[in-house]
């Protein structure tokens, strides 16, 4: 949980420090983030199978759950992106 905290500390420091400097809004950087850390979760998935890099016994299941967050929350990202176009000026 404390990595979580973190991690959601540094993608907002991240997304105030380009708005400011290159004027980006705060949800392109959101959603950029958020399709990164997804991409990389499929990316990596065939570790998590058992007999894998990162589950060579098996024992640890399928993480389905962190998968379908992560998929979530991008596609409410791109949902409120395309729900309230406004939003795209907050953060310019």
């Amino acid at each position: 949980m404390k990595r979580l905290f973190i991690f959601c500390i540094v993608v907002t420091v991240i997304a105030f420090a380009l708005s400011l400097f290159a004027h980006i809004p705060y949800i392109y950087t959101f959603i950029t983030v958020s399709a990164l850390v997804f991409v990389g979760h499929l990316i990596t998935l065939d570790d998590d199978l058992p007999g894998g890099w990162s589950n060579p016994d098996g024992d640890i299941p399928f993480p389905w759950k962190e998968l379908l967050i992560k998929l979530a929350v991008l596609i409410g990202l791109l949902i409120i992106l395309f729900k309230f176009p406004q939003i795209e000026l907050w953060g310019k």
